[in-house]
C-alpha cells in the first residue's frame, strides 16, 4: 500500500483517545467562540481594547479586529465584519466547519477523510499564517505611510514610558 492509502485508512478508522480529545477540544473552543460572538456582540464596538499587544505597543497585532469581525457576522453584518478584519468571515466559516466536522466524527466514532484534510492540514494552517502576516505588513505599512503610527504609540504603555523618559 502507498503512504497516502495508509494515511487515509488510518484516518477513516475508529478514533484513538488522542483523536477524541482533539475533537472535543475543537468542539469546546469552537462552539464557545461562536456562542460568545452572539452573546458579546452588543458590547463589542464600544468595549475596551483587550489585545495585550495593542495595549503595550499601540499597534495592532495580526488578530486585532477578529472579535469585532466575529461579532459583526453574528449580527449579520458581513461587510462590517470584513472591515474589522479581512480574514474574519473566512475564519468564522472555517470554525463553523471545524465544529460540525468534529461533532460528526465524535458522533460516528470514526474519522473522515475530509475532516483529516481540514483539521490537520498544514497547507490550510500555513495559508492562514501567511494571510495574517501579509495583513500585518499591510497594516503597519499603512500606519507608517499615513504617520498615524506615532499617534497610536503615544496612547500605549510604550508611549507613556517614552514620555516619562523624556523621549
Amino acid at each position: 500500500m502507498s503512504c497516502t492509502t495508509d494515511k487515509l485508512e488510518a484516518t477513516t478508522g475508529g478514533l484513538s483517545p488522542a483523536q477524541r480529545r482533539f475533537r472535543y477540544y475543537i468542539l469546546a473552543v469552537g462552539a464557545t467562540t461562536l456562542a460568545a460572538s452572539f452573546v458579546y456582540a452588543p458590547w463589542v464596538v464600544d468595549g475596551p481594547v483587550l489585545c495585550p499587544f495593542r495595549m503595550a505597543l499601540g499597534l495592532p497585532c495580526p488578530s486585532c479586529g477578529l472579535t469585532r469581525s466575529f461579532c459583526s457576522i453574528a449580527q449579520g453584518r458581513i461587510a462590517t465584519a470584513f472591515g474589522f478584519h479581512p480574514l474574519g468571515p473566512v475564519l468564522f466559516l472555517g470554525m463553523i466547519l471545524a465544529v460540525v466536522i468534529a461533532a460528526w466524527e465524535l458522533l460516528r466514532g470514526r474519522a473522515t477523510w475530509f475532516g483529516y484534510r481540514m483539521l490537520m492540514s498544514p497547507k490550510i494552517g500555513w495559508t492562514i499564517a501567511y494571510g495574517l502576516i501579509a495583513l500585518q505588513i499591510y497594516r503597519l505599512a499603512s500606519l507608517a505611510i499615513t504617520g498615524q503610527w506615532r499617534e497610536e504609540i503615544t496612547h500605549s504603555m510604550l508611549g507613556w514610558v517614552l514620555h516619562g523618559l523624556g523621549a
